[in-house]
């Protein structure tokens, strides 16, 4: 897996959640184990390390009442998360003034939602002339 991202923006989510977006190419993503805890930076996940992961596996064969999943036991189980969006929002990349950020993001949780509205707003009150005009 190829994954590009922002060298200050991974270290940002390592410090705040102990991850690093590198890590995400090696993590099998349809069954993560992980420890997540609670700090005032916001949730915080440990990713157990080699010796943990065997030490998993050993207490999984150990243990009569415990054992792996067959893949077809993975495809049952529920999706962890919230629903599938029926319509979903396209990812890009966009440059925009830093007041401008600043702004939305002083709004708090969900500041990338308002600014989606805002857009959306502005769209059903201009005409196309007006945003060529912008440029």
């Amino acid at each position: 897996m190829n994954i590009e991202f922002d060298p200050r923006k991974d270290e940002k989510n390592t410090e705040k959640h102990g991850v690093s977006l590198a890590d995400a190419a090696r993590l099998e993503w349809d069954w993560v184990w992980f420890m997540q805890t609670k700090s005032k930076s916001g949730r915080k996940f440990t990713l157990p390390s080699s010796d943990e992961e065997s030490g998993i596996n050993e207490g999984i064969a150990q243990d009569a009442d415990t054992r792996e999943l067959t893949e077809e036991e993975f495809r049952r189980l529920r999706p962890v998360g919230r629903p599938k969006a029926e319509v979903t929002k396209e990812r890009i990349t966009i440059r925009l003034s830093p007041e401008v950020v600043e702004q939305f993001r002083a709004t708090g949780s969900g500041w990338q939602t308002r600014m989606d509205k805002a857009l959306q707003e502005y769209l059903r009150t201009h005409s196309q002339s007006d945003i060529e005009r912008l440029g």
